[in-house]
């Protein structure tokens, strides 16, 4: 990005490990700032940390996908920092592991909260 190109915003769920931590570390590489939203706050610092690593600046806020009032919270703060958010990371999601006839309906229905509803809020 050249200084010219104003600094864009990248909101990530699931920003705590893995892909998640991944593209927001190579969102940072980029010059983006992001911000960070998983559940896991002491994840999310490590992630903030190689994104800083990187040369990006980043926000961490603890985000649960699965409540409305928590997704507004994680929005409204990375606004009142950032701005508006320019791209968005949909990445939190879950798997419950094993057959589907042994499924908890617990887990099944945090599965399909977590992965299906979470993007859509």
């Amino acid at each position: 990005m050249s200084d010219d190109e104003p600094t864009r915003v990248a909101a990530v769920t699931g920003a705590s490990g893995g892909i998640g931590r991944a593209i927001a570390v190579a969102l940072g590489a980029l010059g983006w700032k992001v911000a960070l939203g998983a559940r896991r706050l002491d994840a999310l610092a490590a992630t903030a940390q190689l994104v800083a690593a990187e040369g990006g600046i980043a926000v961490s806020h603890v985000l649960d996908v699965t409540d409305p009032a928590s997704v507004e919270e994680f929005f409204g703060s990375v606004e009142t920092v950032f701005g508006p958010v320019d791209a968005l990371v949909n990445n939190a999601g879950i798997a419950v592991p094993g057959l589907l006839v042994d499924a908890d309906p617990a887990g099944l229905a945090r599965e399909i909260d977590t992965n299906l509803l979470g993007p859509l809020l």
